[in-house]
């Protein structure tokens, strides 16, 4: 992965840099998450199992 030079920005760009920088983490976050419980859903079907026998708290 590249680095950026922040060295020629301006204080007020980096703070709108900084806005843009976490609006975007969120939505990564929100879609790796989405992207794992999809992953998760699919290695228990592949083992035969449902998503409500994988939860279920142990008897």
């Amino acid at each position: 992965m590249s680095r950026f030079d922040l060295s020629e920005i301006d204080f007020q760009e980096l703070i709108t840099l900084k806005g843009e920088l976490e609006a975007s983490i969120e939505i990564r976050r929100e879609e790796e998450k989405c992207q794992l419980l999809q992953d998760i859903r699919q290695m228990v079907s592949a083992r035969g199992f449902s998503m409500g026998e994988y939860s279920a708290e142990p008897r």
